[in-house]
């Protein structure tokens, strides 16, 4: 009997003391920096399609005098050799902060020098290539080759690159025996060449910077940088690359080196979340947008290496309008036409797995509390008439562990991340004002703090001249959220990917060509430019018969308990949040967009009717095949009401 009373006790004080102790989730946060390096010289911003010329991130920082008046400069060996107009050559090496300059012999009418395999190649006034076996003093230059013509010159992988007065980009094998110049394109009047990791680079007249991969046929030279008078406030006449780094030698005989304007804040957050069997893993990019193709391909490497579905990673970007293109923009500048390679693979896609894959290895045991708010950082943009929507809604998930330490902070609401695109800023990268909150929350908490864009399609900031005062008023709104009352969550975890397919009626040929024909009539203007190469891609689409008649609208669901994360892709609207929590009554129901592929932006019906620039114009600077339909709104929320997961 005694037995029998002890045991049922026993059992009650064990799950008594457990549920006291343990937690019902494994929680891991991460934060991975994707700035770009100093391998990468400049990456051009997107978000902006003004100023038409672009804007890079590349500035310039002052390192000392050059001697004399240098003609020609490279780098070799960890030292600069140059040049002067004195027809002196002389080597330059850094130490510290400047560079010490000696002379090493003559350089009787050279006017371009490039460094390869302990050699230094020079083209003379003469038209002759010339060469130095050694870097060593007094030794003379041998005459291997004519160059008539040329103006520039530089090395890559065992090759000689020149440029010609005809504009004219050249080759030469140095080492053979026959040795003749190649004509493999074209030249954009360059002024300056150097090389580095596979890519030539040059300066051309105008002081615009440019790079070139020699090897794949047909690509163009891509600009990547362009005189502003802010960030980039030289006059350029020779470029050189030493140590991986780019320098620049001014008109007025200054050296400068070139480095990236930036607030040093872009990064990947990743929040992940197991209970039993099943993880889930949120994460926030400091991007505009991406497109669907590099999301799936970061899902696909963590789906293998990790064994969880892609459906259970949902991938949101802050919309920051200062990062570096991530995904195709064909109808801008045709320096955003591609994202740079180097930045896409090398940085942003190692980032995004390792801040993934950090969470999960980071994972300790937790609880989660969900609380909600309200902040006013935003506005609709065709305020101030009072009829158009803001939805002030601000979600915050927290994460604690047994000791009742924060050790990870989830926030969602729906704002643009721009600020005045002018003056410096306009050319720093920046993750704009989430990158302001999270580091107020992280010192505030002592936690990672991960900010989930919702939808903000048509929501500005209030505060459009600074970014700082944006992020600082979220910061305290969230605070009160985490010192009020938050709910627990509990309960299982499941997730879900699907499509809603948005018609949409692609216009015909004929109306393509007139429309063309219409806006070439404008080529000084930015959205007649715009509108133009919109139709050059849709005639193309027809040649290849690759037009589409419809917009995928990706839904993802991830479900915490009695707490839901909907995430759609595009720009969304503010009034979809709203719409999208009333399908689940009873249950806590937070909306983002930016998830998974921007695309386009996803307008509502007044959208659409007046023409606005969410649900018209929008479309031709995304290059989408076609307009959304007026009901487009009834169609999207329809279609989440019948997935109803």
């Amino acid at each position: 009997m005694k037995n029998k009373i002890l045991l049922p006790l026993a059992i009650f004080l064990f799950s008594f003391s457990t549920s006291k102790g343990q937690k019902e989730y494994m929680v891991g946060t991460s934060h991975i920096s994707i700035e770009p390096d100093s391998a990468l010289f400049s990456v051009a911003l997107s978000g902006y399609g003004y100023p038409p010329e672009g804007r890079f991130s590349i500035n310039w920082a002052f390192k000392g005098n050059t001697p004399v008046n240098i003609v020609a400069i490279t780098g070799l060996d960890g030292k600069f050799f140059a040049a002067d107009s004195n027809w002196i050559l002389w080597s330059g090496t850094p130490s510290g902060e400047n560079i010490s300059w000696k002379k090493i012999g003559t350089a009787d009418g050279i006017i371009a020098l490039a460094g390869m395999n302990g050699r230094i190649y020079a083209v003379n006034d003469k038209g002759e290539l010339l060469m130095r076996k050694t870097i060593q003093q007094n030794v003379r230059w041998e005459r291997i080759a004519k160059a008539i013509y040329v103006k520039t010159l530089t090395a890559l992988d065992g090759k000689l690159y020149a440029t010609n007065n005809k504009n004219e980009l050249m080759k030469m094998n140095p080492l053979q025996h026959d040795k003749y110049w190649i004509n493999i394109g074209r030249a954009n009047d360059v002024q300056s060449m150097t090389s580095h990791d596979k890519r030539l680079f040059a300066i051309s007249a105008g002081d615009t910077l440019w790079h070139i991969l020699p090897y794949k046929d047909g690509v163009p030279w891509t600009e990547i940088g362009r005189y502003n008078g802010i960030t980039f406030d030289i006059k350029i006449k020779q470029i050189a690359v030493l140590n991986n780094r780019l320098y620049a030698v001014s008109k007025d005989n200054k050296l400068y080196i070139g480095r990236h304007s930036t607030d040093g804040n872009l990064s990947a957050t990743a929040f992940a979340i197991k209970r039993k069997s099943k993880t889930v893993v949120m994460v926030g990019v400091d991007l505009t947008g991406f497109n669907y193709s590099l999301t799936d391909e970061v899902k696909d490497i963590i789906s293998k290496k990790r064994n969880i579905p892609k459906s259970a990673i949902l991938i949101n970007a802050s919309h920051t309008h200062f990062s570096p293109s991530a995904q195709a923009y064909p109808t801008w500048g045709d320096f955003l036409d591609h994202p740079d390679s180097l930045y896409l693979n090398n940085i942003l896609k190692k980032g995004m797995v390792k801040a993934i894959e950090n969470a999960m290895d980071n994972m300790s045991p937790a609880d989660l509390y969900f609380g909600r708010g309200t902040t006013d950082i935003g506005r609709n943009r065709r305020a101030p008439d009072p009829e158009y929507p803001h939805d002030k809604t601000l979600d915050v998930l927290e994460a604690r562990n047994s000791a009742g330490k924060v050790v990870g902070v989830m926030f969602l609401t729906g704002c643009h991340a721009v600020f005045n695109n002018s003056g410096r800023e306009s050319y720093t990268i920046s993750a704009n004002f989430p990158g302001v909150t999270r580091d107020m929350i992280r010192k505030k908490t002592g936690a990672n703090a991960i900010f989930i864009q919702g939808c903000a399609g048509d929501i500005d900031p209030r505060s459009l001249l600074d970014h700082k005062e944006t992020g600082m008023q979220l910061a305290d709104d969230i605070m009160k959220v985490i010192n009020g009352n938050m709910t627990k969550i509990t309960g299982n975890i499941s997730y879900s990917f699907d499509t809603i397919n948005i018609p949409v009626k692609p216009w015909n040929i004929d109306t393509i060509k007139q429309f063309k024909i219409d806006n070439a009539q404008n080529p000084g203007d930015l959205y007649a430019r715009k509108n133009v190469k919109w139709a050059d891609l849709m005639l193309n689409m027809y040649k290849k018969g690759t037009v589409s008649d419809k917009l995928p609208e990706y839904i993802q669901i991830i479900s915490i308990g009695d707490w839901k994360m909907v995430g759609l892709s595009r720009e969304v609207v503010t009034e979809y949040g709203p719409a999208i929590r009333n399908i689940w009554p009873g249950k806590i129901v937070s909306v983002a967009a930016y998830c998974n592929d921007v695309a386009s932006y996803l307008p509502n019906e007044w959208h659409v009717v007046n023409r606005f620039y969410e649900g018209y114009d929008s479309f031709f600077w995304y290059g989408q095949p076609g307009l959304p339909p007026v009901n487009v709104f009834d169609i999207v929320i329809k279609g989440i009401k019948l997935l109803k997961h």
